[in-house]
């Protein structure tokens, strides 16, 4: 079995890819704003998040941010897709992709 890294188009921020995702959907004044991690977990918490989940999307963030989590073998010509993540923002609101609605 072989695992392939696909990294996408190109390297976006997390305030790039917000801004993509505002103006998909009509918010062009969404920002990207970094909390601290105990924060991040508290409003997962409040957003119906176990507590044990919220901690781990936390410690996930952190490792993601502190480089400990990344690519292992870096952007290459064939880890890179020719999909734009503007094309797949608008996939997933076309609903051609997944879904964004929360079903219960």
């Amino acid at each position: 079995m072989e695992i392939r890294e696909l990294l996408g188009q190109r390297d976006l921020s997390f305030a790039e890819a917000t801004r993509i995702l505002g103006a998909r959907l009509g918010r062009p004044q969404l920002w990207y704003v970094q909390l601290p991690y105990a924060d991040m977990a508290g409003l997962l918490q409040e957003a119906d998040f176990s507590e044990c989940l919220a901690g781990l999307y936390a410690e996930l963030a952190q490792a993601i941010n502190e480089g400990q989590v990344r690519s292992r073998e870096g952007r290459r010509p064939s880890s890179t897709t020719a999909t734009s993540f503007e094309a797949f923002v608008d996939k997933v609101i076309n609903g051609t992709s997944c879904s964004l609605a929360r079903t219960e």
